[in-house]
């Protein structure tokens, strides 16, 4: 019964649908829901601060007026 739930949680949190590409593709690979959550965990809250204040500084900085890139081209440095 386990295994069944997990392999739905895993099923449910790799959709395209529930995620975007960028975030698919890191936990794509990943065995169970857990394995998932942990890498999930693992690239988004183990953010230092200076490593937060330098995402900040290049988002403020950034070009909003790229017309040569799509959003999703444009945002995907930020992943």
């Amino acid at each position: 019964m386990w295994k069944d739930a997990d392999a739905v949680a895993l099923l449910t949190m790799t959709m395209e649908k529930n995620c975007e590409e960028g975030v698919q593709a890191r936990i794509g690979r990943c065995n169970t829901a857990m394995e998932a959550y942990d890498e999930l965990k693992k690239a988004y809250e183990e953010k230092t601060t200076a490593e937060f204040g330098a995402l900040v500084d290049s988002f403020a900085s950034m070009s909003c007026d790229d017309r040569k890139t799509t959003i999703e081209e444009h945002m995907t440095q930020y992943e």
